[in-house]
């Protein structure tokens, strides 16, 4: 027999002959009859230790089953080898072809029946030639097997058994939960960041060490790439950790990585495990995808999901660290791409190319990572991904809106580390610059200096440059390569410099030339109050208002209006981020911003009916155009992305038309046309909805019949009769002429029919 022994503890392994305690379903107290495959003592308190068998020198022995992924493979010998093992995996030499399958079947140690063939992903994106590691639960004995073209070739492999060992911590773990809400943060040694979601730490689920100097970090969180670990799907969640450790121990001490390749491994049970060293606040490169490992966070549920779904508490904890690393890196659009350039071989795609905010392993790589089940859940995913994006974004608003406001990308960079405390302050630190909240004041600073800057030297006072920038408590310089700090309390901003009164103290007090840029030109008057414009926005003032900065597209409408002088007057508010866009108020009305619908103004009772509704976030989403007035009697209408919102000024009443219902009101000519102008809302009713206009008719929709017109004469007798609850349903057409020239109207249950010489309405039953 050929067995080598990899230790790879956080301490000495217990010294032969002591008790180990270990909590596996029906196994009790076992002791020192615990073995492993080279009959040394198995680990215990939370150490793993690996064992490498040369399969070649391995007995075969006869076996049955399949795997699901292997049915061909029922009845096929395997390398058989005992000892107490709870992970497999299994390497074979550089100058040998890679197998097809790899398989692994556990021996129950409770109860000695043998358990499922599990096949081990192949690592086809990697340097070493190996599967990774598979979880087989506790176990007394190891059937190993692997085919290439059909033909056994488990004598050119090295299988490593791999024994884990239960940690006083894992059950306290468990019990503990493993919430995924957005507030609530465990004891770690580097607090992750603002929002971020319940985890357990690498101090907690006892990582070894790793050298700091092997980590690598990118410059831009790019995307999430989404994977699954493979082995056992049985695991409890107090073995959770020790199948963490055990992929640590493999992927450090039997791969030479330099850490777990994964930035962050989630459970079945929705436990979320820091994976990676270097810290969940910084985008570190981790080793799970080749060619896209830098600028992206690689997530993998534990357990194989080719053919059962993901649960859910897991795709919800997937969703919730997701739309955290995303949102906080203000990727707001989980469905938008980013550019990649990748020039190396075996990935499936290589130049210079687009891929979504999420993406799986088998989208780059040859692989079939992470399961077919689970690919197919990634819609879902990316649903519940979008939708706590904006739950992040409108609890956490102001670095987001100081970012957007101060210029974004081009201004400020990327961002390297996600907000967090330091100090005194909230911090979100980006290639070439620092947003910094603190006393419930939020800027941003463009700085060359954010990678070494400490909370100890304050706010940047001045963009200032590449060698040189003076901050609150002193000035900043760059030599040689080298950074230093010379304490000095400055007490006057130089971004206060031409810049007084009223409007002068908005600016200091707002981030100064960081923010507005510097000023060009001197204050000057306006109808009702001042203005002074600067590099990025012009800052208004007035005395009933106070001051108050415009800029960007909104800057630019409210300009083109008239700006002080126009209907909305002056502004009285700083911009705001909305879902999908952004708004600012003014003394009459806001303007309101999307990437596609451009700048709008809106005004009056239309602006408070949307606000009422649900603004942007309403049915109606964003306007398309701007206030129409002028309307009949008065009355004046606003078009929005998904319909319209008309308000009728003799009545004093607002309703909006939307969808299906719109499309027949703009065949009706609007509120000059058949129907006026709406006299409610949309109703939801049995099946479908309807809509009331003032000239008595209404419009009804369902699903399958489409929107049509009920006038007077037809819609009483049909509501007498129960409406679309009745017998007829709902209309299928609108009134029309028959070939005897009578006025009809089909319904989903028949006809009805205007009898003149009667006076009355004729039912026909449809056959």
């Amino acid at each position: 027999m050929n067995f080598s022994k990899t230790p790879v503890n956080r301490r000495a392994l217990l010294k032969i002959g002591a008790v180990t305690p270990l909590a596996v379903a029906g196994v009790g107290a076992l002791g020192m009859g615990l073995a492993l495959a080279d009959g040394s003592p198995a680990p215990s308190g939370g150490d793993t230790a690996v064992v490498d068998r040369d399969l070649a020198r391995t007995n075969s022995v006869e076996t049955q089953g399949a795997s699901e992924k292997n049915p061909e493979l029922d009845g096929s010998s395997a390398k058989q080898v005992a000892g107490y093992i709870t992970m497999a995996a299994a390497t074979w030499p550089e100058d040998v072809e890679a197998p097809d399958a790899v398989e692994f079947q556990g021996q129950d140690l409770n109860t000695g029946e043998w358990g499922d063939w599990l096949s081990a992903e192949i690592l086809t994106d990697i340097a070493e030639n190996a599967t990774d590691a598979v979880w087989l639960g506790p176990s007394s004995a190891v059937n190993v097997r692997a085919f290439r073209n059909g033909k056994d070739i488990s004598n050119q492999l090295t299988a490593h058994l791999i024994t884990t060992s239960e940690a006083g911590s894992d059950v306290r773990l468990a019990s503990s939960g493993g919430g995924t809400g957005i507030t609530r943060i465990l004891p770690a040694t580097v607090t992750p960041g603002t929002g971020a979601p319940t985890f357990i730490t690498r101090k907690e689920w006892n990582a070894g060490s790793v050298s700091a100097s092997r980590l690598s970090y990118a410059k831009e969180l790019k995307a999430i790439c989404i994977h699954h670990t493979g082995g056992s799907n049985n695991y409890t969640k107090a073995q959770s950790p020790q199948v963490v450790r055990g992929m640590f121990s493999y992927h450090t001490a039997t791969l030479g990585w330099a850490d777990l390749g994964y930035n962050i491994v989630v459970d079945k049970y929705g436990q979320i495990f820091e994976g990676r060293s270097g810290g969940l606040h910084r985008n570190v490169a981790g080793a799970h995808a080749r060619g896209f490992n830098t600028g992206s966070c690689g997530i993998s549920v534990m357990g194989d999901y080719m053919n059962i779904s993901v649960p859910s508490a897991a795709l919800n904890a997937i969703a919730t660290v997701a739309a955290w690393k995303l949102g906080s890196t203000f990727t707001q659009d989980v469905y938008g791409s980013k550019e990649w350039t990748v020039n190396i071989s075996r990935v499936k795609r290589t130049g210079t190319f687009s891929l979504p905010h999420l993406f799986a392993h088998r989208d780059v790589n040859y692989t079939d990572c992470p399961g077919d089940r689970y690919y197919r859940q990634l819609p879902e995913l990316r649903k519940r991904v979008q939708q706590k994006l904006t739950e992040y974004k409108n609890r956490y608003p102001e670095h987001s809106r100081a970012f957007v406001n101060g210029g974004g990308r081009s201004t400020f960079g990327t961002v390297t580390h996600v907000r967090r405390r330091e100090g005194s302050f909230d911090v979100t630190r980006l290639t070439s610059g620092l947003i910094i909240t603190a006393g419930g004041r939020t800027t941003a600073h463009r700085s060359s200096f954010s990678h070494d800057w400490q909370p100890a030297w304050g706010r940047p006072m001045e963009n200032g440059s590449s060698t040189r920038q003076r901050f609150e408590n002193g000035t900043a310089s760059r030599a040689n390569g080298k950074v230093a700090f010379t304490p000095q309390k400055n007490t006057t901003p130089p971004s206060a410099e031409g810049v007084t009164g009223a409007i002068g103290a908005f600016y200091v007090r707002n981030g100064g030339a960081a923010e507005f840029g510097a000023p060009r030109g001197a204050e000057y008057p306006v109808h009702g109050g001042s203005q002074q414009k600067f590099a990025r926005s012009t800052i208004t003032w007035s005395r009933t208002t106070g001051a108050y900065d415009t800029r960007y597209a909104i800057g630019d409408k409210w300009n083109s209006l008239g700006a002080t002088s126009s209907q909305l007057g002056f502004p009285t508010s700083r911009e705001r981020i909305l879902n999908g866009g952004a708004a600012q108020s003014f003394q009459n009305g806001q303007i309101v911003w999307s990437r596609k619908t451009g700048a709008i103004m809106m005004t009056g009772p239309i602006l408070n009916y949307w606000n009422k509704v649900g603004a942007e976030n309403s049915s109606l989403k964003y306007p398309t155009r701007d206030l129409r007035t002028g309307l009949k009697g008065g009355g004046s209408s606003q078009v929005f992305q998904n319909g319209i919102v008309l308000h009728d000024a003799r009545n004093r009443k607002t309703f909006g038309v939307h969808y299906a219902i719109y499309s027949v009101y703009v065949r009706e000519n609007l509120e000059r046309g058949s129907l006026g102008y709406p006299t409610t809302d949309e109703i939801v009713v049995k099946g479908g909805a309807y809509q009331a206009f003032e000239n008595g008719q209404r419009v009804y929709w369902s699903r399958a019949t489409g929107a049509h017109i009920i006038k007077d004469g037809f819609k009483t007798y049909w509501l007498q009769r129960g409406g679309e609850r009745s017998t007829l349903g709902y209309p299928t057409t609108d009134e029309f002429k028959d070939s005897l020239g009578r006025t009809v109207q089909d319904f989903q249950g028949g006809r009805l029919i205007w009898d003149p010489k009667r006076r009355s309405v004729i039912f026909t039953r449809r056959h």
